[in-house]
């Protein structure tokens, strides 16, 4: 269910409701949209809980993500705008009445606007009170389209399926871990290893556990195939039975099976029964979608996971599929089905599931070589065609995502098939869109960019996404990327849910037209003359800038040569992610509306803001009251500034980390005044080639704990200031002149750990 849409205006109006003359005048019309909006935001919890999805509760989801999206779009834009009215100030009484006058025509206008939504979403909250959400279906119980499908991938343990590849590895070192017996031969099939595994255990029990699952039963169930009575413990509580289970498992030599645990609270609500901490000479076996389930249970444990097959190994399955009368898979294959076949299942990836389709598909092409070459032709338009099997396995993935992950696995449909999704940046657009809300961090302790990085991580553990590069030395993720088949599925969801719409070819000339659109994703080339939309909110382009007026919240622009930028960017008030990554443009600088008379007017609107990152040249910085005092972090690179920047940085009240890269300042001296950058925790001076003075007051900087300074050739001395900063844990000077390192070294007790680097 969507709730993103409904969390992102509730905090909006949290936020501004706490600065109280931001909403003086329509707080009562607010208070009203927030009781109905909370009422919303309940139903959907409930209705998301238990898996709702039919036709009238996406219509009705989709109506209640655009009511907030215009509650919030409505009540921001009153804020704003009142507060860069007051906040600009005026020097007579003419313009001061001029104001007045202004600001009443905007009061009313807003009222009347919040009220009209207010109505509608009233109309709405009484058409879902109507609708009884306790028949929505449950699994196991009702319609539910989700339970259905879990029934339909059902395994039962006396089905057993040969076609595996790929896991001879894998299968020697669990059999090797389940019966403490060293293994030396490969296993041909599937059903050799399950005899030896079996006939190590005098007792078995296979246990299919689920989403819905009742924990008694599945104890009894367990007991009633372990002992020989079929007891079932009807007689006993549930504490009796868990010990009864737990002393069995213990005393004998047993193998249990949970297959398909879903979640981390079905194994703590299981695990009562089961002696994991003890030397037992029985083993447990788990099944899951999701790989911290496992390491949860026990940290200590052999772990299987499931990988892409390579080449060799997707030929392998493939042949087994679409050949299944040769006794030995590859033998009497024609060498041109072979080559049309080994091609063919590259595009499946090593994904085992979009093999089998294939492989279906072609075993019904009676080995024609003609009819192979027309798959082969277009093979992904095959695969997407017949993946009825593929979808009910991704939506059982999809259906057990949190209403956060839903809605941030929604997100990665706006990228093109194949496209590499740098880390950052696609964290920078969750929390830009309101996905992942930096008033998260209150709540949990963390960065929004934490939270985000969170929530990737956890999609690459249901696997959802795939890891694509991780950094050489440090590991960490670099990019992501979605196969084909999941990319597939995640943009039929989008498009069901309204989420966002594609411009191509065929749609150009109908995007010129207002058709309210809140996310636009560009991901070929189509000259159009303008995107209208009154109601967008991000606008991702993938190929070079087609168009002249756009007006989203965030604007992504990925390397594109000769593109144009519109005059007027700087007039978006609400833009909250602004990209220009290797752009090659038309003319050599930015348009005007971003010059410092421009720049200013922009981030007076971006109260929000808690990062900066200023890759632009301009002479001066705006005055520190028009930049958001929620500011944590600044980074500015080739700005050349030529006025001292420390004066207006220094009031910010929770700047923490500032950095100065490559001739962000052209200037000769820095200064920092008693009681500047109060809560200051980290300072990098690099590639500043003209500075030679960084001056310091007696109280500046009262928590700095790390200063870093590199190429700086012209400075000479650290400032006396600094030997009155307590805090200093961590100083780091980079190809710095010798005469610098030699002054620094003399004061060194100042600082208890220093890093220098020629």
């Amino acid at each position: 269910m969507e709730l993103s849409a409904i969390s992102s205006v509730l905090e909006t109006i949290g936020m501004l409701t706490q600065q109280v003359t931001s909403l003086l005048g329509v707080d009562d019309q607010v208070e009203s949209l927030e009781w109905e909006l909370r009422w919303m935001q309940s139903f959907l919890k409930v209705a998301g809980s238990r898996k709702a999805d039919d036709e009238v509760m996406r219509n009705k989801v989709a109506d209640i993500r655009d009511l907030a999206y215009d509650a919030e779009d409505v009540i921001e834009t009153f804020a704003l705008q009142v507060a860069s009215k007051r906040k600009a100030g005026f020097s007579n009484c003419i313009k001061r009445s001029a104001c007045c006058l202004k600001e009443g025509c905007l009061l009313y206008q807003t009222k009347s606007e919040i009220e009209k939504i207010t109505v509608r979403i009233s109309e709405l909250t009484r058409q879902l009170k109507t609708y009884d959400v306790t028949k929505l279906g449950v699994d196991g119980e009702g319609p539910s389209s989700s339970a259905r499908r879990r029934e339909s991938r059902r395994p039962y343990p006396h089905i057993v399926d040969d076609n595996i590849v790929g896991l001879d590895g894998d299968i020697k070192t669990l059999l090797h871990f389940l019966s403490m017996k060293k293994v030396n031969a490969v296993l041909l099939l599937f059903v050799e290893w399950v005899v030896l595994v079996v006939s190590h255990f005098k007792y078995l029990a296979w246990v299919y556990v689920s989403r819905q699952f009742q924990k008694r039963k599945i104890w009894e169930d367990i007991l009633s195939k372990l002992s020989s009575t079929n007891e079932r413990g009807s007689n006993q509580s549930d504490d009796e039975l868990a010990q009864k289970l737990f002393k069995f498992l213990e005393d004998k030599k047993c193998l249990v099976i949970l297959d398909d645990i879903w979640n981390i609270e079905a194994w703590n609500s299981l695990k009562p029964a089961f002696p994991i901490e003890r030397n037992s000479n029985s083993k447990i076996l788990l099944t899951s979608r999701r790989k911290e389930i496992v390491s949860h249970a026990n940290p200590r444990c052999y772990r299987c996971a499931l990988r892409c097959l390579n080449n060799k190994q997707s030929w392998e399955l493939l042949q087994k599929i679409a050949f299944p009368r040769l006794d030995f898979a590859g033998y009497g294959v024609d060498a041109k089905l072979r080559e049309f076949g080994k091609d063919m299942v590259k595009h499946c990836a090593g994904l085992p599931l979009a093999i089998i389709v294939l492989g279906g598909i072609l075993a019904t092409k009676n080995n024609s070589l003609n009819e192979w070459q027309k798959v082969s032709t277009n093979v992904k338009a095959y695969l997407k065609r017949d993946t009825s099997d593929v979808k009910d396995v991704l939506a059982l993935s999809y259906d057990d995502l949190p209403p956060y992950l839903s809605t941030c696995f929604l997100y990665l449909s706006h990228f093109p098939e194949d496209y590499e999704i740098r880390k950052g940046r696609l964290i920078q657009l969750l929390i830009a869109e309101g996905i992942v809300s930096p008033n998260q961090e209150e709540d949990c302790g963390e960065l929004a960019e934490d939270v985000a990085e969170g929530y990737l991580m956890e999609l690459v553990e249901r696997c959802m996404i795939q890891v694509c590069e991780r950094d050489i030395s440090t590991l960490e993720v670099k990019t992501f990327q979605m196969h084909d088949l999941m990319r597939d599925f995640c943009m039929s969801k989008a498009k069901k849910e309204k989420f966002f719409y594609i411009v191509d070819q065929s749609n150009a000339c109908s995007s010129s037209t207002d058709q309210g659109f809140r996310r636009i994703s560009m991901h070929e080339y189509c000259r159009i003359q303008c995107i209208k939309s009154t109601k967008l909110r991000s606008l991702l382009f993938f190929k070079e800038i087609p168009i002249e007026a756009l007006r989203p919240r965030s604007l992504v622009i990925n390397d594109f040569l000769g593109c144009k930028l519109p005059t007027d960017i700087g007039n978006l008030i609400h833009l909250r992610f602004l990209s220009l990554r290797d752009l090659s443009f038309v003319r050599s600088k930015l348009p005007s509306s971003l010059d410092t008379r421009h720049l200013t007017h922009l981030l007076s609107y971006c109260g929000n803001l808690h990062k900066l990152r200023l890759a632009v040249e301009i002479s001066k910085l705006p005055e520190y009251h028009y930049l958001s005092s929620n500011l944590v972090y600044i980074k500015l690179v080739r700005c050349k500034l030529e006025e001292d920047p420390m004066p207006t940085l220094e009031k910010l009240p929770d700047l923490r980390v500032l950095e100065f890269y490559d001739k962000a300042f052209k200037g000769k001296e820095m200064f920092c005044s008693a009681h500047g950058f109060p809560k200051l925790e980290s300072l990098s001076l690099m590639y500043l080639e003209n500075l030679e003075e960084l001056k310091m007051d007696e109280k500046a900087m009262p928590s700095l704990r790390g200063l870093e300074i590199g190429y700086c050739p012209n400075l000479n001395i650290l400032p006396d200031g600094r030997r009155f900063i307590t805090t200093l844990e961590k100083l780091k000077i980079e190809s710095m002149p010798k005469t610098f390192i030699a002054k620094v070294l003399q004061g060194r007790e100042h600082v208890p750990f220093i890093i220098v680097r020629d």
